[in-house]
This record gives C-alpha cells, structure tokens and sequence, in this order.
C-alpha cells in the first residue's frame, strides 16, 4: 500500500512558508535540517538578501543572461545547482526531481514520485526543501537564483525580481538553432513549458507569474542582444541595491 505524509497547504505570507505537517520526513533528521527552522520571520526580513531573481520563458536566454549577471555582479549563481543541491542534501534522485521542477504535475504522477523516493515525497515537499534552500542562499546575500518560485518564496525586500520574456516565434526559432529539433517540436516543447512553469506558480503560489506586475523589471529580448540585456538589468540591480541601502559583498559561501 502506497503511503504518503499528509501536508497542509502551504500559506505564502511575507515570504514566509508555513505548514503543518502531521508526520516528519525521517529523511529530514537523517540529514540534520529542522522543519521548525526552515521560516524567515518579519525580523529576519531585515537581515537576508541582497537577492537577484530571474523568471524566464523557455527560448529566452533567460538562463545564459542570469548567468553573466552572476559573473558581472560577483554573485553566488542557482540555477540547476539548484537540483544538485537538493539531490546531495535529501538524497533524493535526481529523475525525480526533475519530474516535479517547475512542473504542472498531476496526482498520478505525484503519487509514484513518492513511491519512488519514499518517505512520502511529493511536489509539495520538493516546495518546502526549495523553500529552506532558498532561504539559507538569501540570508548570505548576494546570489542570482533562477526560476523555480523564489520571487514568493522569499521576503519582497530581499530580492530584485526581473522576468525575461520573448515573442513565441522567437522562442521556437531559438530552441530550434541550439537544440537541433524540428519547428514542430521546438514549439511543443515551448508550450509545455510555458504551461507547466504557469501551473507551478499557480498552484503552490496562487499568482500569475507572466503578469508583468508581478516583477520589478520586464526585458523583452526580441529586439536587444544578450549583452544588452545583461548590461540593463545590472545598471537596474545597481540603482536597487543603492536605494535599498543594501551592503553587498562579492561571496555566498553556499554549498
């Protein structure tokens, strides 16, 4: 019989994840993290960030720009660092992270995911591990982290939030130059993840992550180069960290 540990809805307030769980993941103790420490507090809002968080669309160079900006800025990077840290610290397989990241995962799919790695993993305990890893980055400051629901998993105060958009035909066309694919499978590739990347948000965040209100700053790469992107969103960050009162340093001693 196919067991899973029962968890409440997240509520998503001030940046803050509160659950109830009425049974510990063993794995929890087995690694050292404690369930109770994994919340960032309104005083501690005074004490994590600076952050830069980048949401993209799949064909965008959403990931290739944050990157750079990481370099330009001196910053720590997590973008599928993220996976690895999360494997390495829980154990957890990476196939089946994979499976849930930033995925619209049916229950089907959520309940042999848990089959697979026990302890009654699922898409929402991958959401609380995301949400202490991305907690600890933020109280060292000075770290890019990409995608995956950082923007509301964190206090707005801690983090720049810039979303990097393109038109879909520019996308498909992009997919299909790096990746070798066909017009016909680079656009399905782009749909799905557009609809999964959505549904994710939605459903563990309840906001719409392709309104434009929801980020500090929108690039649309159509028209712009890379460089161009990267250059704007530094001199942004730059103003923001200034106005913020932010003291930033070049080092995030996460591991």
């Amino acid at each position: 019989m196919l067991t899973q540990t029962k968890e409440k809805a997240c509520i998503m307030k001030s940046g803050t994840i509160i659950r109830d769980r009425t049974n510990h993941n063993p794995r929890d103790q087995e690694t050292g993290a404690h369930p109770r420490h994994d919340r960032i507090g309104f005083d501690d809002e005074l004490n994590v960030g600076p952050c830069l968080l980048v949401s993209r669309e799949l064909g965008a160079s959403g990931g290739q720009i944050a990157s750079k900006l990481a370099q330009r800025l001196g910053w720590a990077h997590m973008d599928k660092e993220i996976i690895d840290k999360l494997a390495s610290q829980y154990g957890t397989p990476r196939v089946v992270l994979d499976v849930v990241d930033e995925k619209k995962v049916g229950w089907l799919a959520d309940l042999f995911n848990g089959w697979i790695e026990g302890h009654g993993f699922s898409q929402l305990s991958y959401v609380n591990r995301l949400g202490r890893l991305f907690n600890m980055a933020a109280k060292l400051g000075n770290v890019v982290i990409v995608g995956r629901g950082a923007k509301f998993l964190l206090p707005k105060a801690a983090g720049f939030s810039v979303r990097i958009v393109a038109p879909l035909e520019f996308r498909i066309e992009q997919l299909v130059l790096r990746r070798g694919v066909t017009v016909k499978e680079a656009r399905r590739l782009v749909q799905k993840s557009d609809t999964d990347r959505k549904g994710f948000i939605q459903t563990y965040f309840h906001h719409d992550v392709t309104d434009p209100h929801m980020h500090d700053l929108v690039v649309n790469i159509h028209q712009v180069t890379r460089e161009f992107a990267v250059q704007l969103i530094f001199d942004a960050v730059q103003f923001w960290l200034k106005q913020s009162g932010f003291r930033t340093g070049t080092h995030n001693t996460l591991r």
